[in-house]
């Protein structure tokens, strides 16, 4: 599990929580999709269940490994890498190294709570969101948290 495929799970879900209750509403297929299912003997309504199945299953193995010791590693912005620099040649690298310490122990008390977060926000995704994800463009995610 990495920390890219957690993100992509928070960019995915958590816009998709944010839409509330309307958002469960099966989305109407196209006739392609309708085809493909009716090949595959399920509904709309199956395979919406079981994405949500596995993305909760996801989320599971995603929590097992983010509460291992180390597994959260936050680095610091680009633009302080400027800063990082400065401060190595004048043998203060300590206070950097400090500062990132506190990032990721602070990325590494939240990680917990992004799994109810993830959890919650599996419920109201719709077949519409994974459409969008799956056949969208590169940037689908960030497209549906905008």
């Amino acid at each position: 599990m990495t920390t890219r495929l957690l993100a992509t799970l928070l960019v995915v879900l958590i816009p998709c929580a944010a839409r509330g209750a309307d958002a469960a509403k099966p989305a109407p297929a196209n006739a392609a999709t309708d085809a493909a299912l009716r090949s595959a003997g399920l509904t709309s309504a199956q395979l919406l269940d079981g994405l949500k199945a596995g993305l909760t299953t996801l989320v599971g193995v995603a929590s097992t490994e983010f509460s291992k010791p180390g597994a959260v590693q936050v680095s610091a912005p680009s633009s302080m890498a400027k800063l990082e620099a400065t401060l190595s040649r004048l043998n203060q690298s300590g206070a950097f190294d400090s500062f990132k310490a506190s990032l990721n122990q602070a990325a590494a008390t939240v990680a917990p709570q992004t799994v109810a977060v993830l959890k919650g926000a599996i419920g109201p995704l719709t077949l519409a969101d994974a459409k969008t994800l799956v056949g969208g463009p590169a940037d689908a995610a960030t497209q549906l948290l905008r």
